[in-house]
């Protein structure tokens, strides 16, 4: 089954978005996070509106707001006050549902890791059901890593970060890691989430393999739902003693829906394209998490991005944007 299913469509169909070869990144700016977040691990990150921002402490399975002000060439980010997330081990993406005023976070080590959460409280709300061989297959600390919700609330996507161990191997210097992008639908913005295909992504092979081989990565840590249904996905390796990160739009024309084949290790199946967007290498920044921001310029909106830190304090604790140009500007906030 091709890709182009009915809601993909009905979504082109509905919005004037321009086509996504017209996508662009250009810098922005970048603020590093207060001294007051020493050992905090921020991982995911999503925009509530205005300057309010979450983002999930993978450390601590805890929600921090975060007041986050934009423009073209600037940044500031302070962060509040951690929300304990009720039953919540290793959380590592998030995406705000503004039908519902609530968050959605992805995690890693848990039999049920999709779920809804009350930012003030932290109360744990519902549970998106995921497709099963995505737990069971899993490989350790490589699991749900990236989330987020389509501005009309009626798509999520979600994917593992590196590939399930029945779908072949972690990246190398020969070869990336497949792994399985997933989309949850609904039929309206209150209504739960129903698995809705699965689609197969290669990363980037490692770019500087050396001989510290249980550390090197190189998968997928974000996603970004774009205004009109294209979608953006986050790569982060860290070879060579540093990081990088590289962002792709996902170009889906022609690829399968792989949701039936229970192992993609030896079977047939065309896997999406991708046209890069941006790359560089951040030495020490470990940027984990990705998402829409506001309106900076017509056609342009802001692409925030931030860095884990480490428990140790290895990575650098910091807040980056760029301008992301060519978007419909009828759909931006």
């Amino acid at each position: 089954m091709r890709v182009l299913t009915r809601l993909a469509s009905a979504i082109l169909l509905a919005a004037p978005a321009l086509p996504g070869a017209t996508l662009s990144i250009a810098p922005g700016a970048s603020a590093n996070r207060s001294p007051a977040t020493e050992g905090v691990q921020l991982s995911g990150i999503a925009w509530a509106g205005g300057d309010r921002y979450y983002a999930v402490d993978d450390g601590t399975g805890s929600l921090h707001p975060l007041d986050v002000a934009v423009a073209a060439s600037s940044v500031s980010c302070s962060v509040g006050a951690p929300v304990a997330l009720e039953g919540a081990r290793d959380p590592e993406g998030c995406a705000w549902d503004a039908a519902a005023g609530t968050v959605w976070v992805s995690m890693e080590s848990t039999s049920a890791p999709l779920r809804e959460y009350d930012p003030a409280t932290g109360r744990q709300l519902r549970t998106a059901p995921v497709p099963p061989a995505m737990v069971a297959q899993r490989r350790p600390n490589c699991g749900l890593e990236a989330l987020s919700i389509s501005d009309d609330g009626l798509a999520l996507w979600t994917c593992n970060e590196e590939a399930l161990l029945c779908d072949g191997d972690t990246s190398s210097a020969s070869a990336g890691t497949v792994v399985r992008l997933t989309r949850f639908t609904r039929p309206d913005a209150r209504a739960d989430w129903v698995a809705d295909g699965q689609w197969a992504y290669e990363t980037l092979p490692l770019e500087n393999p050396d001989g510290y081989r249980s550390l090197q990565r190189s998968g997928v840590v974000g996603l970004c739902a774009l205004p009109g249904g294209d979608l953006l996905v986050l790569e982060r390796e860290f070879s060579g003693g540093s990081f990088r990160l590289a962002i792709f739009l996902v170009d889906f024309d022609g690829a399968d829906d792989i949701s039936a084949l229970p192992a993609l290790a030896g079977a047939p199946f065309a896997k999406v394209g991708k046209k890069l967007l941006r790359m560089e290498n951040t030495g020490f920044g470990n940027f984990e998490g990705i998402c829409l921001g506001p309106r900076v310029a017509p056609g342009t909106a802001a692409l925030v991005l931030v860095s884990d830190g480490g428990g140790n304090g290895f990575a650098t604790r910091a807040v980056i944007t760029y301008n992301l140009s060519g978007l419909d500007d009828a759909r931006l906030r």
